[in-house]
């Protein structure tokens, strides 16, 4: 007898990997069947060695990367977008100084206007400068209010005492100044001096 050796063939090695898939495939859908049958997917016992192995991690590689990439995005877009928000106040800080200094200006150009004309000028120029015109008598009309009273002029004079006459007080601030007596005080009055 003359024996045959069996080398497989090109179609049974194929026929192999197949029929071991098929095998694989029917056991994951008998043990997905077996959990939902039991309901034991997610209400399983912690301690179960089947539902370990089944848990997924709480943050997989795709998570990380887009987390990752949600903070790279958020730390390069946090300075552009304070400097806009920084720009846009600056920005309407500006528009009002320029409103401001329009007005200004509008009101100048009102003021040019009227200084063109004489009898505004002429106005002006009594009511600041108290001018009068040629035959005119200026009178300039003082608060009664604002005037001290007699009394408090008579009591301010008094509080001063007696001083000296102007001539007196100016030979001793001559004689002062050759040194050969000392200078009279106006307040005070000399001992030969008339009363």
């Amino acid at each position: 007898m003359t024996s045959r050796s069996a080398s497989p063939g090109p179609g049974r090695d194929s026929d192999a990997r197949r029929a071991r898939v098929a095998n694989r495939a029917k056991a994951r859908a008998a043990s997905s069947d077996s959990l939902t049958e039991t309901g034991a997917g997610s209400d399983a016992a912690p301690g179960s060695a089947k539902t370990a192995g089944q848990r997924r991690p709480a943050l997989t590689g795709r998570a990380f990367v887009v987390l990752i990439s949600l903070g790279v995005v958020v730390v390069t877009l946090a300075l552009p977008v304070r400097e806009w928000f920084a720009q846009r106040a600056q920005l309407a800080a500006l528009q009002d100084e320029n409103s401001a200094r329009m007005s200004r200006v509008t009101d100048l150009q009102h003021e040019l206007v009227r200084l063109k004309d004489r009898a505004y000028v002429t106005a002006l120029v009594r009511d600041r400068l108290h001018y009068v015109l040629p035959g005119e008598v200026g009178y300039v009309v003082l608060d009664p209010q604002s005037a001290p009273s007699s009394a408090t002029v008579q009591s301010a004079l008094a509080a001063q005492g007696p001083s000296a006459p102007w001539y007196s007080t100016l030979w001793g601030s001559v004689q002062a100044a050759d040194g050969t007596t000392p200078a009279v005080q106006p307040n005070q009055v000399r001992p030969d001096a008339p009363r």
